[in-house]
């Protein structure tokens, strides 16, 4: 939910307007229509998509495809998979920035590693970035129901990633800020190159509230002492930086090869038994996953009654 500032683009969207803005009028008794909202897009059968859903009409043709026609048609990253090892390559020629199509693309790139029996699963970026985080561009355009139905699945693909029943490990050389940063800390390892980059969590410094979803995430890979530098802050790390504080767990020099390095170390997860490892995961991370999802509706509606209205 990390959800902007409310622009005045939402003008002709409609009566949702008077709960974003709410200067006016009395938004109190319009409360109940956006808990109805909230609760019908949070329906399980809209998170992983279905047939009449506009935005995920991508990933429902993209699985109907093989491999080979999969790579074809995907513009936002690459997949491939080299023996046990499946890798994800963000790569949409620009900042990797995540949207509709992003999310998709990664969704039908995850089911396309457990289709392939991966015994681990590398994320990557091109030399010089991973990912800055989402559209940028897209948020001011959306209306409050296309900004709640991109949160959820914002939220639900990072978690589908949090919670993936392989190893995961993010490896690049490059820059990773808010959402990128976010995919990162989801993975099971985080490995980086050193260099002139930075990885940050910038949402509060953003104007963007940082829900439970993201915490909960972001905590498994920061260690307790840095939560409020890192998160609270929004304090800019340097490969170096990130590494000596234990956010991230490998650091490669800098101009090195981050992918041999991940790809050696991914060689030592074989030896895990994956029914277990997914089973071991599950236990651990599910139950809080699904709790931070049943608290979305609440905190997003505190956001947007009680505090978005306050951002200058």
């Amino acid at each position: 939910m990390t959800v902007p500032p409310c622009p005045s683009h939402f003008s002709h969207r409609g009566r949702m307007q008077i709960l974003i803005y709410g200067k006016t009028a009395d938004i109190s008794t319009n409360i109940a229509a956006i808990q109805a909202l909230s609760k019908n897009l949070l329906a399980p059968h809209l998170i992983r998509g279905v047939d009449h859903e506009p935005k995920l009409l991508f990933e429902t043709a993209c699985n109907n495809k093989s491999p080979t026609e999969k790579r074809k048609i995907m513009a936002k990253m690459q997949y491939e998979k080299d023996g046990k090892i499946a890798c994800i390559t963000l790569d949409d020629g620009k900042v990797n920035v995540m949207n509709w199509e992003f999310f998709s693309e990664l969704n039908c790139a995850l089911d396309q590693a457990i289709a392939d029996e991966a015994a681990v699963l590398i994320f990557t970026g091109r030399p010089g970035i991973f990912s800055a985080g989402l559209d940028l561009k897209l948020l001011p355009t959306q209306d409050l129901e296309e900004q709640i139905r991109f949160q959820i699945r914002f939220a639900t693909t990072m978690l589908r990633v949090y919670q993936f029943p392989i190893p995961t490990i993010a490896a690049y050389a490059g820059h990773s800020i808010a959402g990128g940063a976010i995919l990162s800390y989801a993975c099971d390892r985080f490995m980086v190159a050193d260099g002139p980059y930075t990885i940050q969590i910038n949402e509060v410094a953003n104007k963007m509230v940082i829900p439970s979803w993201i915490t909960l995430i972001c905590r498994s890979s920061i260690p307790h002492r840095y939560w409020k530098e890192a998160l609270l802050h929004a304090t800019p790390y340097s490969p170096r930086e990130a590494f000596e504080r234990g956010i991230v767990d490998d650091l490669v020099e800098e101009g090195g090869d981050i992918m041999a390095a991940a790809r050696a170390y991914a060689e030592k997860l074989f030896k895990l038994s994956t029914p277990a490892y997914a089973a071991t995961k599950k236990l651990l991370r599910q139950e809080e996953s699904a709790h931070v999802m049943e608290i979305f509706e609440k905190e997003f509606l505190d956001w947007v009654l009680n505090y978005s209205q306050q951002i200058k």
